[in-house]
C-alpha cells in the first residue's frame, strides 16, 4: 500500500473497518454518538452507529476536517474522492475496495455501507492506515479522532510549531503535516492568518524558527520564517521566507549562496608545500585576509573559495542575517562569511559583509 500517498492526499477518507471490543450486540442503529477530530465536534447530521460490533462513521464528515472533496452518485451508489493533487479514488456502496480508476487501491476489512442515505465507513484500521488514532469512549458516547503526529487538519491546530520570541501574538502553524514533512504553514499576526504553500521536513533537533522585526528597514516588522532543508556530514542548508503581514506578500530574499558570489572574491595558490588563499570582500566594511591551507597541492583544491554547502539565516539584532561557510575542496570549509541584508534590488540583499577564518588556517606554520 503506498502509505504516504494516502496519509497527503486521501486521509481520513479511507478509514478502514474494524471491530470494536466490548461494543453492544444489540442496538444496531444511530445511538447519537458524538464524533470528536481533534478537539472539536464534527458538524454533521449524520450520526456514528453500532452495528454488529463495529462502529461506522458517516464518510461525508471527513471533507468537513481534511483537505479532499467528496461527490456521491447516486445512480452508481459510488463515493468519488478527489484529493488535492487532483487524484480520483472511488468507493461503492458494498464494497471493501477503494479504486483509482479501474485499479484496486487499497482494501478495506468490511464493505462501506449505506445508512439512512449516507454512506458510511468503520473505524479500526484508521490508526493503521494513517497514523492517526481512532477512539470509542462507551461511558461518554463519544468517538474521538486524534490526527497526532501524521497530520494534522485543514482547521488550524491547537499548537503552533513556532512563536515569535516576545511576540505572543506571531505564531506559526503547520497546514498539513505526515511524519517527516510540513505540507504547508499558516502564520499568525495580531489575529489575522494567512496560508503558505510551504513545505518542509520535520527535523526534531533543528525546529523552524520565527521572527518579528523590522529587517527591510521601513519602519514595518515583518515575520520571518526559517526552516532547515537538510543537513549532514559537512551539509547544512536553511530557508528563510520573509512575509509583509499587512497584505502577505513574500519579500524576496537574495540567497546567501548568491551574495557570496557577488560580494566575495578569493584565489588559492601554491606557496611551497602550502595553498595561499586571499579572500577579498565588498560592502559597507570592505575587506581582506590571507590564510594557509597546509601540506596540499594546488591540484587537490579548488582555485577559489565555494560557498553553498552550509548556509544558515537567523534575525539578530532585528535585522536578517546569514553565516555561509567557505570552503576550499569537497567539505573542506576554512571559515564563515557573515551577510547582513537590507533593502536592495527587489527586495532584501546583503549590503555589509565580513569573512573570518578559522584559527587553524591563519597561523603560517613552521617551516
Amino acid at each position: 500500500m503506498r502509505r504516504n500517498r494516502l496519509t497527503a492526499a486521501v486521509m481520513a477518507a479511507v478509514l478502514a473497518a474494524g471491530m470494536i471490543a466490548g461494543a453492544p450486540k444489540a442496538a444496531d442503529a444511530a445511538s447519537n454518538i458524538k464524533l470528536i477530530v481533534d478537539g472539536e465536534q464534527a458538524k454533521t447530521q449524520a450520526a456514528p452507529f453500532i452495528k454488529n460490533n463495529r462502529v461506522y462513521v458517516p464518510i461525508r464528515v471527513v471533507e468537513e476536517y481534511y483537505p479532499i472533496s467528496l461527490k456521491w452518485n447516486n445512480q452508481t451508489k459510488k463515493l468519488n474522492l478527489t484529493s488535492k493533487d487532483g487524484s480520483v479514488y472511488t468507493l461503492a456502496a458494498g464494497s471493501s475496495v477503494i479504486r483509482n480508476g479501474q485499479a484496486p487501491y487499497s482494501t478495506l476489512t468490511a464493505p462501506a455501507v449505506l445508512h439512512q442515505g449516507r454512506l458510511y465507513v468503520t473505524l479500526d484500521a484508521f490508526n493503521s492506515l494513517t497514523g492517526a488514532g481512532a477512539l470509542l469512549d462507551k461511558t461518554r458516547n463519544v468517538i474521538t479522532i486524534d490526527s497526532g503526529d501524521v497530520t494534522t487538519t485543514v482547521r488550524v491546530p491547537k499548537e503552533p510549531i513556532a512563536t515569535a520570541a516576545g511576540q505572543a501574538n506571531v505564531k506559526l502553524y503547520a497546514a498539513l503535516k505526515n511524519t517527516s514533512r510540513y505540507e504547508g504553514m499558516i502564520l499568525e499576526v495580531n489575529g489575522r492568518r494567512h496560508t503558505f504553500d510551504w513545505k518542509a521536513p520535520v527535523f526534531g533537533s533543528y525546529p523552524v524558527q520565527l521572527y518579528y522585526s523590522d529587517v527591510n528597514g521601513d519602519g514595518k516588522r515583518e515575520a520571518v520564517v526559517i526552516w532547515t532543508l537538510g543537513y549532514g556530514t559537512g551539509m547544512y542548508q536553511d530557508e528563510v521566507r520573509v512575509v509583509n503581514p499587512e497584505d502577505w506578500t513574500v519579500v524576496k530574499v537574495a540567497p546567501a549562496e548568491s551574495e557570496a558570489n557577488r560580494l566575495v572574491k578569493s584565489s588559492a595558490v601554491q606557496e611551497g608545500k602550502d595553498i595561499s588563499i586571499t579572500v577579498n570582500w565588498q560592502g559597507k566594511t570592505p575587506g581582506q585576509v590571507k590564510l594557509i591551507y597546509p601540506d596540499r597541492e594546488r591540484n587537490t583544491v579548488m582555485d577559489h573559495l565555494g560557498f553553498g554547502g552550509v548556509v544558515r539565516y537567523a534575525v539578530k539584532n532585528g535585522k536578517l542575517a546569514a553565516t555561509a561557510a567557505g570552503s576550499i575542496g569537497n567539505t573542506e570549509y576554512v571559515g564563515d562569511l557573515t551577510l547582513r541584508y537590507g533593502r536592495g534590488g527587489q527586495g532584501l540583499q546583503a549590503t555589509s559583509t565580513a569573512f573570518e577564518a578559522y584559527p587553524e588556517y591563519t597561523d603560517i606554520p613552521d617551516k
